[in-house]
């Protein structure tokens, strides 16, 4: 095994220390990194391929070369960290939700017996998966309500939209009209039962307000009128639902408004309840 340097007196003789594993490789590096290595040696890759303790080299000799830099290069983790900025999904829910609102109030109050398949699009996708997606972003951002009521408006607006499907409709094909009717009204029921719950939470919940309220009075009234023309089987509480449907979306553009103008530092009135809620 070759080493750097030896020398003995009498029955003593001196091997030099290791230090590190690469030592027993080589014989002194520091001569022969002075005597072969110059300023332009580090920009040859054939420097590197031939020289493989050239990191040991570069140690042992204070960091010398521009490859090795003898400041820590800082990490991202000691960067300046910036978290993301997201808008208000709220208002897109409000605004997805307004519209296919309006166009079905146009069609129950205008057109109570024209078939509203031309909504299918916008039921679909706006009114119901973009709500469901905003809906979903609201209740990462801790908002849990108003979360759960677009979620749970835009998969009503999802499902509707999928009955206007003709391969999907035709699926209640193997009942009576008298039976899609009356299943049709118990549909409408139940949603209008969720709906008064929910006005019910907004009375209450800290953070409600009149607007919400609003919209959710009008939603309550236009599932429960669309209920009662399908179990009678009459057009008039079917007309009038146009009517409520109208005020529902209204409500709910103008509260995406004001949640959009708040952001900019513009206020808008909302009706917030002035509710003191005690901890017990």
């Amino acid at each position: 095994m070759p080493t750097n340097q030896a020398s003995a007196s009498g029955d003593n003789f001196m091997l030099p220390q290791v230090a590190s594993e690469n030592t027993l490789l080589g014989l002194d590096r520091k001569g022969q990194r002075q005597g072969s290595v110059n300023a332009n040696d580090h920009l040859d890759p054939d420097f590197y391929l031939h020289r493989p303790h050239y990191a040991d080299e570069e140690k042992s000799h204070g960091f010398t070369s521009p490859m090795l830099s003898p400041h820590q290069i800082p990490m991202m983790m000691d960067m300046p960290q910036h978290p993301p900025t997201l808008g208000n999904f709220g208002v897109l829910a409000l605004w997805s939700f307004a519209t296919v609102t309006a166009l079905l109030g146009t069609y129950n109050l205008f057109l109570p017996t024209t078939p509203n398949h031309v909504l299918l699009p916008t039921a679909i996708v706006f009114g119901g998966l973009s709500q469901v997606i905003a809906g979903f972003f609201v209740l990462a951002n801790g908002n849990t309500f108003g979360g759960i009521l677009f979620v749970s408006y835009g998969a009503f607006w999802t499902g509707s939209g999928l009955m206007m499907v003709p391969s999907i409709g035709s699926t209640l094909d193997v009942m009576t009209k008298e039976q899609t009717d009356i299943g049709n009204g118990v549909y409408h029921f139940i949603w209008a039962f969720y709906t008064l719950i929910n006005i019910a939470v907004s009375l209450r919940i800290k953070g409600g307000n009149f607007m919400s309220t609003w919209n959710l009075v009008f939603v309550f009234l236009t599932l429960f009128l669309t209920g009662i023309s399908c179990v009678a089987g009459t057009l008039i509480p079917l007309r009038i639902s146009g009517v409520t449907a109208y005020l529902a979306a209204l409500g709910a553009w103008y509260t995406g408004a004001a949640e959009l103008f708040e952001a900019q530092g513009e206020g808008m009135w909302l009706g917030y309840y002035n509710r003191v809620l005690k901890n017990k």
